[in-house]
């Protein structure tokens, strides 16, 4: 489901801003449910699978990397590090889009963003993508 849809879902449900945030946040556990039993679902058909999700936090990383485990399947976590000026000019551009994958994104929300983001620590076996994409196809070989 495309975060706009999110987005629009939330401002259809009558009511205070308490009741909308707990709407949005049942279409987003369904949301990932489906991802979730989608990507489970490739994994033990031996499909190779990129999740592309924002994983912020440890925790969530650690769910999903049981996930995959659960259907044979072997995590690999890669981080994109990006600083909050490179971001900033990046979501400048990106906000001025108005296609389904250009969900605006104030200053302020990527201050929040950043407020709760968990970068992996070593003992995640994390990847760091650098810019060479040799440094993710060598550990996927």
């Amino acid at each position: 489901m495309a975060a706009g849809a999110v987005a629009q879902a939330a401002q259809q449900v009558p009511g205070d801003e308490a009741m909308q945030q707990s709407a949005s946040l049942r279409v987003l556990d369904a949301a990932d449910e489906t991802v979730r039993a989608q990507l489970m679902e490739l994994l033990r058909a031996g499909r190779s699978i990129v999740l592309d999700h924002g994983l912020w936090r440890r925790s969530d990383r650690d769910e999903w990397k049981k996930t995959v485990r659960a259907v044979g399947g072997r995590p690999l976590l890669v981080y994109l590090p990006a600083s909050k000026e490179v971001l900033l000019r990046r979501l400048a551009a990106r906000n001025q889009r108005r296609d389904a994958n250009a969900l605006t994104v104030t200053p302020e929300a990527l201050d929040d963003f950043f407020a709760r983001f968990e970068p992996p620590t070593a003992d995640e076996d994390a990847v760091t993508y650098n810019g060479d994409v040799e440094v993710i196809r060598s550990v996927v070989r």
